[in-house]
């Protein structure tokens, strides 16, 4: 019975484990969102390109322009367009992913 429960057990986490993985790039302080701001504060672009598929860089450059631009009416513009611009790298970044 306990051999049984340790394979479950190092099954479980096994499958588990390609989970953590994908769920980091959606997280707030993951590599993709972290990108995101680091190319907006910057106003560099090609910051967050490498995160996203071919396909999806221009529909990317368009979000970041607007970002750019919302983000110079106030401290509540600038957090609304960040979380955009974030949320739209990750999306696009997941796309890619499959």
């Amino acid at each position: 019975m306990a051999k049984k429960l340790r394979t479950a057990v190092v099954l479980l986490g096994i499958a588990l484990l390609p989970m953590s993985a994908h769920a980091h790039c959606d997280a707030a302080d993951g590599p993709v969102a972290t990108a995101a701001v680091r190319a907006l504060d910057t106003g560099q672009v090609n910051l967050i390109l490498p995160f996203a598929p071919a396909g999806a860089e221009p529909e990317l450059r368009t979000v970041f322009d607007q970002a750019l631009n919302v983000r110079k009416h106030g401290p509540d513009a600038k957090a609304l367009a960040d979380r955009y611009f974030m949320e739209t790298a990750v999306r696009l970044h997941r796309a890619g992913e499959g």
